[in-house]
């Protein structure tokens, strides 16, 4: 049923895989090696580099992305990540077998930047190992937009979704000191000594 989708599709770690599984997306995902690979992401999207994205890979299994005509890279990341505890970094022997055409968990080892991710021409069809990253608030947009476009609907402006949070916070903190008396919830939860259990 996917397969014959006409509509956007974005995968995301495990659904990235399974698009690859599903012959959807050109890449190959091995399980041979266990190790879990965890990393924090910064980066930019490859297509445009005003849009900064950030987050983070915990996964099993290694990816190697096909680039063609048809596909290329999502994002643009740091080489560095971190395999079950250990960093691998530029110096290491993957450096030597691995081209730039092939990417090892999702980046492309080699001289320039690294690469994570993979997308067609048309950003219909798109797939990253990084979790959050619907919580960029640019690059959210810029895949809403683009859904929103091929509907013949508006583009909307990027909402700041940091500073709506934030303004909730501050209400919902606002709201607890002004009806609860903090000192004694403190004084119950650090058990300090004489605490009293009455309310002043």
């Amino acid at each position: 049923t996917i397969k014959n989708f006409s509509g956007f599709i974005f995968g995301i770690c495990g659904g990235l895989q399974i698009l690859g599984f599903l012959e959807i997306l050109p890449i190959y995902t091995s399980f041979d090696y266990s190790e879990k690979i965890t990393r924090q992401i910064n980066g930019i999207l490859a297509s445009n580099n005003n849009i900064k994205i950030s987050g983070y890979e915990i996964h099993f299994g290694r990816t190697i992305y096909n680039y063609d005509k048809n596909f290329s890279a999502l994002f643009i990341t740091s080489k560095n990540f971190t395999l079950a505890g250990t960093r691998i970094n530029d110096n290491n022997s993957h450096e030597s077998i691995t081209s730039k055409k092939i990417n090892l968990d999702g980046i492309c080892i080699n001289d320039n930047d690294s690469h994570e991710g993979i997308t067609n021409k048309n950003f219909t069809l798109a797939g990253t190992y990084i979790h959050g990253i619907f919580d960029n608030d640019e690059f959210r947009a810029y895949w809403l937009n683009n859904i929103r476009l091929a509907k013949k609907y508006r583009a909307r402006t990027i909402i700041n979704t940091r500073s709506v949070q934030d303004n909730i916070f501050n209400q919902i903190a606002k709201l607890l000191a002004e009806n609860l008396d903090i000192k004694f919830i403190l004084d119950l939860l650090i058990h300090r000594e004489g605490t009293t259990l009455q309310p002043e």
